[in-house]
């Protein structure tokens, strides 16, 4: 009797142990992206085609509108689980969360109290100084950003 209750506490001790790491890696992504960070590289496959078409007029405009959404873009996380971000020519603002095994950043757009479209985005990398996510873009090709800390 005793050997099957020792047995059962470990079996609970282990199941415990397995329950209170999971949860302190979702705190622990919490923590890691609950901060402003801004756009550091953002990687279009498909674009370089598309680009190579160009003149030279139309790349210049191109190459300028593309420093300028990295300069001014700034995406800001919250603990409480609320975003916001701009790319200098479109805002938007709502919820999210990390998904349980943190492989993925689940947002969700809030228009006039509404709540929009829910938007999963993998993440390929989360620490302290680097946040690399990827999307699949409309015509279904992964963009892939890179955001670093916003330095204020």
């Amino acid at each position: 009797m005793n050997k099957q209750i020792s047995k059962s506490v470990f079996i609970f001790s282990i199941a415990l142990f397995f329950v209170f790491a999971i949860l302190s890696c979702g705190n622990k992504n919490m923590e890691l992206i609950a901060k402003k960070w801004k756009l550091e590289k953002i990687e279009m496959p498909g674009q370089d085609s598309m680009i190579a078409k160009m003149d030279s007029v139309s790349k210049s405009m191109y190459d300028s509108m593309m420093k300028q959404m990295i300069e001014k873009s700034s995406f800001v996380f919250t603990k409480e689980g609320k975003y916001t971000l701009d790319m200098g020519f479109a805002k938007s603002e709502g919820t999210f969360k990390i998904s349980d095994d943190g492989k993925n950043l689940i947002t969700k757009e809030v228009r006039d109290g509404k709540d929009g479209k829910e938007e999963t985005m993998g993440i390929l990398t989360l620490t302290a100084d680097k946040f690399v996510s990827t999307q699949k873009d409309p015509s279904g090709k992964e963009v892939t950003m890179t955001l670093v800390p916003a330095k204020d």
